[in-house]
């Protein structure tokens, strides 16, 4: 695929937004069916600059614009929503392993999707089948709507911000590889990097309210992201968060890899619950249950001194029973000091441990591409900060 990028297969131009229609999309991806009145005074436009922005949006199909059914007198208002399907992104995953492709339209839906999983013998080949995927992904799947931007989740830790990472699988290999500008040129639209862990952690923000707290996410490795006073910490590098360094490698690291090995399983597809395990595969359950989650405890309890959270979110796209149940294993000591004496102890409030199932990274992944189209000064920074979900419903189920 040397020399191809993807936008020479689209059988539609790209999008040039100006700054006030961003803004107004902006404002729709939070609240659908909205009088023009309202996004006007929300944005601070006047009724002519209003107008400029919105009628080319109009005539290219993107929003639609209905009349209020009021019943009173006058003009009725106009309402404004954004058509299904004329806004995609391409949300993509690299893990170890596995690489996975969504195409989701402006509300987060999925139209389509293409994984790979297979033991990939380097990063090069890896990067290769991403691009077949993306590829294959649009040749069956011709959109009806314009692609503007693409995001990928990846593992590991950056080497630049943004650009390069250190994965699992091939670290020099990918070390050696500019992932944020090789999919850039083939993908040929804005392309966002950002680590799975953070990204993760950073849907949950508003979602509840609490505003300092751990992400903790649990896929073939281990991610997270720390939140606080409301907002994603990146560090010097952009590294912070990652919690997968306090956990050793071997059966009992907290991983889905492991689980599944412990299972005997080589995939979610085959799992029927708890109740249908042998006596057997029950106990080696029990106990990669019981050591996964001390494991967990402890990383925590070193971490909460420092950071200094009230809540961590364990996510995963395993089973929801068995992340309920490993969620509840996990138990954060208190910070406090006792008594010499032994009597009293004070101390702070323990942690609430929740449980935060995800039905799919690469959608998440989507929902970050379209923010990053939104917003594109939010992903010019050093830090590659990433914002909150892009609409109510999402911030309401997290993921």
């Amino acid at each position: 695929m040397s020399g191809l990028k993807l936008i020479d297969i689209l059988d539609c131009p790209t999008l040039d937004l100006t700054k006030n229609q961003r803004g107004i999309l902006d404002v729709l991806s939070r609240n659908q069916n909205v009088r023009r009145i309202d996004v006007a005074e929300t944005l601070g436009f006047s009724p002519q600059t209003m107008m400029r922005a919105i009628n080319p949006l109009v005539d290219l199909g993107i929003i639609n614009e209905v009349e209020e059914l009021s019943g009173g007198r006058g003009k009725p208002p106009r309402l404004m929503s954004v058509r299904s399907g004329a806004l995609l992104t391409l949300g993509i995953t690299v893990a170890e392993g596995c690489s996975i492709v969504d195409l989701t339209d402006f509300s987060g839906r999925r139209i389509a999707r293409n994984s790979i999983t297979k033991p990939y013998p380097n990063a090069q080949e890896q990067l290769d089948g991403v691009r077949h995927a993306i590829a294959d992904l649009i040749k069956n799947n011709p959109p009806a709507g314009r692609i503007v931007a693409a995001a990928v989740l990846v593992q590991g830790y950056f080497l630049e911000p943004g650009k390069r990472i250190v994965g699992r699988s091939d670290p020099l290999g990918w070390s050696r590889i500019n992932l944020h500008g090789e999919l850039s040129e083939f993908i040929g639209l804005p392309v966002s990097l950002v680590n799975d862990g953070r990204a993760f952690a950073a849907s949950l923000i508003g979602s509840p309210f609490n505003r300092n707290f751990i992400g903790l996410l649990l896929g073939s490795g281990i991610g997270g992201g720390i939140i606080c006073d409301g907002r994603i910490l990146g560090g010097a590098t952009g590294n912070a968060g990652e919690l997968g360094k306090f956990f050793e490698d071997g059966p009992f690291r907290p991983t889905e890899t492991a689980l599944l090995a412990a299972l005997d399983l080589p995939d979610w597809s085959l799992w029927q619950g708890v109740d249908a395990l042998t006596n057997a595969k029950h106990q080696n359950l029990n106990e990669w249950m019981t050591q996964a989650s001390s494991a967990i405890s402890r990383a925590l309890e070193l971490c909460i001194a420092v950071v200094d959270f009230d809540t961590v979110y364990i996510g995963s796209c395993m089973p929801e029973d068995l992340l309920e149940m490993l969620a509840d294993k996990v138990e954060v000591k208190k910070l406090g000091i006792a008594s010499k004496d032994a009597h009293f102890e004070i101390a702070l409030p323990s942690p609430e441990i929740v449980a935060k199932p995800i039905a799919s990274m690469s959608l998440l992944a989507g929902r970050i591409a379209m923010k990053s189209f939104l917003e594109p000064e939010q992903f010019v920074s050093k830090t590659q900060e990433i914002p909150a979900p892009i609409n109510a419903e999402t911030r309401k189920e997290g993921l």
